[in-house]
């Protein structure tokens, strides 16, 4: 549609032997200028991956859970991008905040 958004959305509905399980996600992203790309997301249900000594790989599917992120990606000059994340999760058990920021390099 050239209006320079870029938009993702899944909507996956799974049948488990424990029951259903409907997950969605939306993104929605734009560039700022040419040097800079922001973006939104949203997901429900997800899943979390805890590995446990004993048992290996343990995948816990949790249906009530919502999160929303903000990330932005900064390129400062053609080898060096800055990073940024703002991550709010919550469920019925958790509530979740992180910030988290990071610095590229680009090897040639």
């Amino acid at each position: 549609m050239k209006t320079g958004v870029d938009v993702a959305v899944s909507d996956a509905r799974i049948e488990h032997s424990t029951g259903p399980y409907h997950s969605r996600y939306v993104s929605v992203g734009r560039g700022i200028g040419r040097a800079a790309y922001a973006s939104v997301d949203y997901s429900t249900s997800l899943s979390v991956i805890r590995f446990a000594q004993l048992d290996g790989v343990i995948i816990e599917t949790r249906p009530r859970t919502r999160r929303w992120s903000g990330s932005t990606s900064i390129n400062v000059g053609r080898t060096v991008s800055l990073l940024f994340t703002l991550d709010r999760t919550t469920d019925d058990t958790i509530r979740d905040m992180r910030v988290l920021s990071g610095l590229s390099y680009r090897i040639r």
